[in-house]
């Protein structure tokens, strides 16, 4: 079956753009530059390579094949509609086509996800926040959140791009990441990241929002809260929100720095005692810190070189 959908996907993929080189011929052919017909061509040939990758679908490992036209395609995708979506209602069809898609994504795994512990599968992950604030500002702007939706957003979507180590678990029993890219969990966290990841590609070109480095290193106010609040809920639930959970699925190296030095301390709360990690909880929003610095900066940079 997953053979079929894959040749399905393959067609469909080939045919889209096959349509849009001929589309872009058309429109361009007087008014057009070289550039905007390499450009455009190029896009039509990702369409192509991503519909020969589904037939790489298992396994799906990072950087492997079809991970990277994923990534490729959608960066991309983000690229070519800041290109034609121009005029304020094209854009704001397109950031309401990405909401509405990062909507599902959040209820489906919230509603449909019955193999995931209920209390796991609220939206309070990092990425998931993420969405949270990109629904939040269709109805709401606020410069402060617009700054942290691309800057950690960016940072988000290639952290998972390269540390998505459970991609790699191929000889993972049913029921798990390692049954390939169209495993229902995979299809969700794939499509989920790269999603948001082309909504901050298409806000960054089209300067949707203006990244300024002090208004996103202000979010660092509610993200320090948030983890110590998340590091005692996680220990109830034995979830991992924001990576604070070492007694729930976190990624390993974190266990390892949890335990590595013992400068932890414990806080009686209705009859449980907590555990605070001070190098864990320094090294988290360090590097938290760090990404949201070093992001807001390279992209500020970038939206004053596009001018």
């Amino acid at each position: 079956m997953d053979m079929v959908i894959a040749r399905i996907l393959l067609v469909l993929c080939a045919v889209a753009g096959t349509v849009y080189f001929f589309f872009v011929l058309k429109r361009l052919r007087n008014s057009g530059t070289v550039k905007d017909l390499v450009f455009h061509g190029v896009f039509a040939l990702v369409l192509i390579l991503q519909g020969v990758s589904f037939l790489y679908y298992y396994p799906f490992n990072r950087f492997g094949f079809l991970a990277d036209m994923l990534s490729i395609t959608f960066i991309y995708g983000g690229l070519i509609l800041a290109y034609w979506c121009r005029t304020a209602e094209q854009r704001n069809l397109v950031v309401f086509a990405h909401t509405a898609l990062l909507l599902f994504l959040t209820v489906w795994k919230l509603i449909s996800f019955d193999d995931i512990p209920f209390v796991a599968r609220f939206p309070f992950n990092v990425c998931n926040v993420i969405i949270l604030f990109i629904i939040f500002r269709y109805f709401y702007r606020n410069e402060v959140l617009d700054n942290i939706i691309i800057c950690l957003g960016i940072a988000a979507a290639v952290i998972y791009f390269v540390i998505g180590s459970w991609f790699d678990d191929t000889a993972a029993p049913p029921g798990s990441y390692g049954q390939g890219f169209f495993y229902y969990r995979m299809i969700e966290s794939a499509v989920l990241h790269n999603t948001f990841f082309s909504f901050c590609i298409y806000g960054i070109a089209t300067k949707l929002v203006l990244v300024d480095v002090k208004k996103t290193m202000m979010n660092m106010l509610w993200i320090i809260p948030y983890f110590f609040v998340f590091s005692f809920i996680n220990q109830v639930w034995k979830t991992d929100y924001f990576f604070t959970g070492v007694h729930g699925v976190t990624p390993p190296f974190l266990v390892d720095l949890y335990y590595f030095w013992p400068l932890r301390f414990s806080i009686p709360l209705a009859g449980t005692a907590f555990d605070v990690n001070i190098c864990h909880s320094l090294f988290i929003l360090g590097a938290a810190a760090a990404a949201l610095f070093v992001f807001s900066s390279a992209i500020s940079a970038v939206q004053r070189r596009i001018g």
